[in-house]
């Protein structure tokens, strides 16, 4: 997966992805570049301390793996809203996640 914190942005040609990788990788960088294990620990942690999210969904069985991670920010499909939502967080709850 290469170097700690160094997460490589793919070429993606759909804008509306794109907009999200760059926010992403923006975000990462804003956090000092965590690896894909620690984001991955911090947020199986978030979802496990839920009972439900606000729009009914259930996250007691939700796995979150560096893979995951890893997917969602060099990969070129639309990574899981549950986690986007975690990587997401507005910036007074940032440093909680990250």
């Amino acid at each position: 997966m290469g170097l700690r914190g160094k997460l490589q942005k793919p070429d993606i040609r759909r804008p509306e992805l794109a907009e999200l990788n760059s926010f992403l990788h923006q975000m990462h960088l804003y956090a000092a570049c965590p690896s894909c294990d620690w984001m991955a620990a911090k947020i199986e942690a978030n979802f496990h301390r839920k009972s439900r999210g606000h729009d009914g969904i259930s996250f007691e069985d939700i796995r979150c793996s560096k893979g995951t991670i890893y997917n969602a920010f060099c990969g070129m499909s639309l990574p899981r809203w549950e986690v986007v939502n975690e990587l997401a967080r507005p910036p007074e709850t940032f440093t909680s996640i990250w």
